[in-house]
């Protein structure tokens, strides 16, 4: 691992109590209040274009999924795996996806693509989702299949009768209480739906499916952003229309959306993560008002750095890469301390300009740096979110106008477990205050995500130990190399 010249000059104190190079220290306040409950198996999750996924990693002869995937995939047990994916869903016939795997006929799911038979089909989804030890989320298809993408869509009643149909199927192959995802951005991009159409689709659907399916679950597709049409004159502000559809789909509890960060996005408007967390707490306060107050739970359904522009050929490295994974280790970290948010599928296992994995000749699976940080926040996510506060900073790179985030953990005793992640090419010096250490001699175990050196997308981990010391008021210091992932461990 390369070590930039401040934290050379800080190696004999990494984990020390002692802080060096206090311009570059700064501020992290851990307090013992519960924010939310220790974070569910399900908040890593996984967006599954099954496009892409059966095209990287399925070979087409069995529609068996490569092993090595597999193997690198059980560290993630009980997360949920979203299919047939995102817009992708939109079209999708379910029929052209059962039964025998060489008798499907040929579907034509991209303008571009060529057609063929879908090779991941519903079976192969459920065996992949017990060799990984993964649960079901399905994207249901509210426009009707239409295999030559045409303007026309379905009637309601055609689709609700066709989505029942798969629901009598899908409930046997996946028994018990599972959700039902409400189609994917059909207020945007190419269909720009009014609320009522999307709500009068949704409600014929969700009747349905409820006959063939009694324990089903919907999560409704919902925005934090304002949308100007570009096929009729206006737009429509996110939160009203967050709330609209919440108010009006009264038998759904829980509700989704989708980030993409780290670029300027397609609404016009910066999107560094600070500016996306104020509006999905802004989106979740909007359609809680709107239900009395009423509980409710957020799913991002996809997130992920966005692709920058223009566009490149390196693409990958930008979304997938080492600067990738500290982007969304960022956002991972913001939302795990906003209690409503249950689920956090990154995009995408597989394909594109997004990788969690590369599978290579001779079926060798190499992780990408977004797989490698995926595994070490969710390893170390035991104990309740403390209330987790950083800075002040000063003349910070990074946009959202800070370079460190943290979010602590709670061990009992005094113990916990912090994640860090430092956007700065400099090392930071962490002064870590928490009353219920003070006066503690703490075994400090820092774990440390870095740039690898096997190219773009690889990544080094290296973890080292040493006591840490808080004094009389519960103040200790620890350090981060620029550019990283770390976790601290106090035990």
């Amino acid at each position: 691992m390369r070590l930039v010249p401040t934290l050379l000059l800080c190696m004999a104190t990494v984990l020390s109590a002692f802080p060096c190079n206090a311009d570059k220290m700064v501020s992290i306040r851990v307090d013992d209040q519960k924010v939310r409950a220790e974070l569910p198996a399900t908040f890593f999750s996984f967006n599954v274009n099954y496009f892409n996924f059966q095209n990287d990693y399925v070979d087409p002869r069995t529609g068996k999924v490569a092993p090595a995937v597999i193997d690198l995939l059980r560290e993630f047990k009980g997360s949920y795996y979203r299919y047939p994916g995102g817009t992708i869903a939109n079209d999708f016939d379910w029929r052209s996806a059962v039964g025998p795997y060489q008798a499907r006929r040929s579907v034509k799911p991209l303008k571009w693509a060529q057609a063929r038979p879908v090779r991941f089909g519903l079976e192969e989804y459920q065996s992949f989702l017990e060799s990984v030890g993964g649960r079901p989320w399905y994207v249901l298809n509210l426009t009707g299949f239409n295999e030559k993408q045409a303007e026309a869509f379905a009637e309601d009643d055609q689709v609700a009768a066709s989505n029942g149909e798969l629901a009598r199927l899908y409930s046997k192959m996946f028994p018990g209480a599972h959700y039902y995802q409400l189609g994917n951005e059909l207020d945007r991009s190419q269909y720009e739906w009014p609320v009522e159409r999307y709500v009068s689709r949704s409600k014929a659907t969700m009747s349905a499916i409820s006959k063939a399916d009694p324990d089903a679950k919907f999560v409704p597709f919902l925005r934090d952003f304002d949308w100007k049409y570009r096929t009729r004159p206006g737009s429509s502000p996110g939160p009203a229309f967050s709330a609209s559809v919440m108010k009006q789909l009264a038998e759904a509890q829980d509700f989704s959306l989708q980030i993409y960060y780290d670029t300027p996005s397609e609404e016009g408007r910066k999107s560094d993560i600070a500016w996306r967390e104020r509006l999905i707490k802004k989106t979740i306060s909007a359609v809680q008002d709107a239900r009395n107050n009423k509980k409710t739970s957020v799913w991002i359904t996809e997130h992920a750095r966005a692709n920058p522009r223009p566009q490149t050929a390196h693409d990958i490295e930008h979304t997938s890469g080492m600067d990738g994974a500290i982007s969304s280790a960022d956002f991972i970290l913001a939302m795990a301390q906003v209690p409503e948010v249950q689920g956090m599928f990154w995009h995408a296992l597989g394909g594109g300009k997004w990788q969690l994995i590369q599978l290579r000749e001779g079926g060798v699976a190499i992780p990408t740096p977004i797989y490698s940080m995926l595994k070490l926040l969710r390893q170390h996510s035991t104990g309740v979110v403390l209330d987790t506060r950083c800075g002040p900073e000063s003349d910070t790179a990074y946009e959202g106008g800070y370079d460190i985030r943290a979010t602590a953990f709670d061990s009992g005793n005094g113990r916990f477990v912090l994640w860090v992640v430092n956007r700065s090419a400099d090392a930071k010096q962490l002064n870590i205050r928490r009353k219920s250490a003070s006066g503690l001699s703490l075994k400090g175990t820092r774990m440390v995500l870095t740039q690898g050196r096997d190219g773009a997308l690889s990544a080094d981990l290296r973890s080292e130990q040493q006591r840490v010391d808080f004094d009389g008021q519960g103040s200790g210091f620890v350090t981060i190399p620029g550019r990283a992932v770390a976790v601290f461990t106090f035990i």
